[in-house]
C-alpha cells in the first residue's frame, strides 16, 4: 500500500489539474459571452436613453455650457425655457442646439446657424437682455444682423414659421434684415409693427421716450399700427406717439444712429429725452423736478470718450443748471442767483 500510495497520489493531482484547466475555459467561454451579452444590453439602452433624451435636448443644451443664473439688470443674459444664462464674453462656446441648429457665442456676438431647413416645435423661444451702457451683436441663422443698444431686450424664435412674429423688441437695436420677398421679417416693437423685406433700419421703443421710431436707411419696411398702414422710403423715419398717432417725416441718421459709435447727439431736443439716453449709457438716475426744465431744448454732441461730469459742467455754465449726485442718482435744478 505505501508504494501504490504514491502512484495514486500523482494519478489524483493530474485530474485536480485537468478538472481546473476545463473549469477555466469554461470561466473564459462564459465571461465572454456575457461581456458580448452585457455590451449589446448597454449599446440598446445606450441608444434608446440617446435617442429618448435627444427629443427633449433644447430643454437641457445650455447644462454645462452656460452658467444658470438668477435675473440681473447689470448682466448680459439669454432667457431660454424659462431659465436665465449668463453669456461670457471673454470666451468662444459652441454646440448644437438641436438636430438642425448650432449655437456659437464669441465675445460680443451671438450667432445660430441653421443645419437643416427642418422645423422644431420644441424649439423654444429665446430672450435676450442687455444691460445698460452695452452693446451686443446678433447673428440669425437667415443672415440678419442685429445690433443690440444698452437696456434692450428681445425675443426671437430663429426658424421661419408662416404667419408669425420673428422678433419682439423693447429698446433700441439697428437691424440688417437679410432680403426675402416671399415672406417678409416681421418685427413688433409695443404697437408697432415692422415688416421688413430686405432692409437696414434703426428701431426705438425704450418705455422712458414713450414713442417707438423707426428709421429706414435702405430697403423697404411697412409699418402698420391699430388704426394705420404705411410705407415708408429710405431717408424717412415714421414715428408712434403715445397717443397711437402715426407720423412719417425725415430723418436724421447722425443723431439716430450716433449711439452705435457710443456717442450721443441731439439737435433741439428736449432735456428730458436727452437724460433718457443718458442713464442709459452711464447706469446713473436723473431727478428733475421742474416740469420747464425738463422741456429746455439742447443742441449738442457728447463723444463716446467724454464723461457725465463734463456734461454736467456745460449744463451748468451755460444754462444756470446746478446739479448734485448722490448714490448713483443726478439731481437736475435751475440756479435761480
Amino acid at each position: 500500500m505505501d508504494f501504490k500510495q504514491p502512484q495514486i497520489d500523482e494519478q489524483y493531482i493530474k485530474l485536480l489539474e485537468q478538472s481546473n484547466l476545463d473549469l477555466k475555459e469554461k470561466t473564459k467561454i462564459f465571461t465572454f459571452k456575457n461581456i458580448l451579452t452585457y455590451s449589446g444590453i448597454f449599446i440598446l439602452v445606450f441608444i434608446l436613453v440617446y435617442t429618448i433624451t435627444g427629443l427633449n435636448r433644447p430643454a437641457i443644451v445650455f447644462k454645462g455650457k452656460l452658467e444658470a443664473v438668477r435675473f440681473s439688470p447689470d448682466k448680459l443674459l439669454l432667457e431660454y425655457h424659462r431659465k436665465f444664462y449668463k453669456i461670457p464674453l471673454k470666451e468662444s462656446k459652441k454646440w448644437l442646439l438641436s438636430q438642425n441648429c448650432m449655437l456659437t457665442v464669441s465675445g460680443d456676438k451671438m450667432q445660430f446657424d441653421r443645419i437643416s431647413d427642418e422645423t422644431s416645435p420644441d424649439f423654444g423661444l429665446f430672450k435676450l437682455f442687455i444691460p445698460s451702457g452695452k452693446h451686443y451683436n446678433l447673428i440669425l441663422s437667415d443672415g440678419t444682423h442685429i445690433l443690440l443698444n444698452g437696456n434692450s431686450q428681445i425675443s426671437f424664435i430663429d426658424q421661419h414659421i408662416t404667419d408669425q412674429i420673428n422678433v419682439k423688441l423693447q429698446g433700441e437695436a439697428f437691424f440688417k434684415v437679410a432680403h426675402n420677398t416671399a415672406a417678409p421679417f416681421k418685427i413688433k416693437a409695443s404697437e408697432m409693427l415692422v415688416k421688413v423685406y430686405g432692409t437696414t433700419f434703426n428701431l426705438s421703443n425704450y418705455a422712458s421716450q414713450k414713442y417707438t421710431q423707426v428709421a429706414l436707411l435702405k430697403g423697404s419696411v411697412k409699418v402698420e399700427t391699430p388704426e394705420q398702414s404705411q410705407f415708408i422710403v429710405p431717408g424717412q423715419q415714421a414715428v408712434l406717439n403715445s397717443k397711437q398717432k402715426l407720423e412719417v417725416k425725415p430723418a436724421d441718421f447722425t443723431q439716430i444712429t450716433a449711439w452705435i459709435d457710443n456717442s450721443l447727439y441731439f439737435k433741439s431736443e428736449r432735456l428730458i429725452d436727452i437724460i433718457n439716453k443718458l442713464e442709459n449709457r452711464y447706469q446713473i438716475h436723473f431727478i428733475i423736478p421742474d416740469l420747464a426744465l425738463q422741456n429746455l431744448k439742447f443742441t449738442g454732441k457728447i463723444n463716446k470718450n467724454d464723461d457725465l461730469l463734463q456734461f454736467l459742467k456745460i449744463l451748468e455754465y451755460t444754462e444756470g443748471i446746478k446739479y448734485t449726485i448722490k448714490n448713483k442718482c443726478v439731481t437736475l435744478t435751475k440756479n435761480h442767483q
